[in-house]
């Protein structure tokens, strides 16, 4: 099948479904590496208040970076379902809900990265002050 319209996107179905899943691909790619850069941030927790710190910071870069991908993802395909009528505008719509649950479940992230770094932060100047007075 091929759109109607002459841009960018002149392409096949299948070429489309390849490039989505690529992107979804990518999206969950970037979410590990953020995923396993906050459980090194857990890990310098204890020990270095400044590596938990960059750690933390990293992990938002790639899950910000993951969100990036998915909410162009979703772009592309309502750009495209406008080219396309019935069932294949249906199909290209059902594939849109997997990034939007993945911009979700990367906002539920977010909070749990953002709440561990202030709590991290506020245990390790809590600790400073407490030995201070003994």
């Amino acid at each position: 099948m091929k759109l109607k319209n002459k841009n960018i996107y002149m392409v096949n179905y299948i070429s489309l479904q390849g490039l989505f899943h690529n992107s979804l691909r990518n999206v969950g790619l970037f979410l590990s590496i953020s995923l396993a850069t906050l459980a090194v941030a857990r890990y310098w927790r204890k020990s270095s208040l400044g590596y938990s710190i960059l750690y933390h910071i990293l992990s938002l870069f790639f899950l910000f970076a993951s969100t990036y991908i998915a909410i162009n993802v979703i772009k592309s395909q309502n750009r495209l379902s406008k080219d396309l009528k019935g069932e294949d505008k249906k199909e290209l719509g059902r594939w849109t809900v997997i990034p939007k649950g993945v911009i979700v479940l990367n906002g539920i992230y977010l909070i749990i990265s953002i709440f561990t770094l202030y709590f991290t932060y506020k245990e390790r100047k809590n600790s400073k002050r407490s030995s201070k007075h003994f």
